[in-house]
């Protein structure tokens, strides 16, 4: 199994149904326990976290095989409902997201990267600046290293710096 708790006596499968919520109309089953911060999957364990979908197929269908990723059919990320789920490859679940329209077609960019730290105002005043570097850097929370890519436009070039 990929999760083991020796500190809990109490069995792995009652733990887990206790941060399960059936919603009858669907038929999935929402984890209401810790979320991820990537993509709203639901993590258990502590101090490691492992996905909850995947802890659901091993708990209701058995073992997991090495390199396969457990996939969903009601595209519902925190769903644990394992009549929800089934075994994929990587490149399956890339199918199926595409199938199922679940991709971004636009890349990620300036303020829609999950860790932009500036946004497009900022990028504009900073491209405008003749303070140094180091101000910048200073001032909005950044590395020099990427006030210098921002200004030699080897980040943020889709900013036009004159508007």
């Amino acid at each position: 199994m990929i999760f083991r708790s020796s500190m809990k006596k109490r069995p792995l499968v009652e733990r887990f149904m206790e941060k399960v919520e059936p919603v009858t109309e669907s038929g999935c089953w929402l984890w209401t326990g810790t979320l991820d911060g990537r993509g709203g999957y639901g993590k258990i364990g502590n101090p490691q976290h492992v996905k909850a979908h995947r802890v659901s197929w091993e708990l209701f269908r058995g073992p997991i095989p090495d390199g396969m990723c457990i996939l969903h059919k009601c595209d519902i990320r925190c769903c644990v409902n394992p009549d929800h789920l089934f075994v994929g490859t990587y490149q399956d679940n890339v199918v199926d997201m595409h199938k199922k329209g679940r991709h971004n077609a636009k890349p990620q960019i300036g303020e829609r990267h999950h860790r932009a730290k500036l946004n497009a105002e900022q990028v504009k005043e900073i491209l405008k600046s003749k303070e140094s570097q180091r101000a910048l850097a200073r001032k909005f929370k950044v590395s020099e290293s990427q006030i210098h890519r921002i200004k030699r436009g080897h980040r943020w070039s889709h900013i036009n710096g004159n508007a």
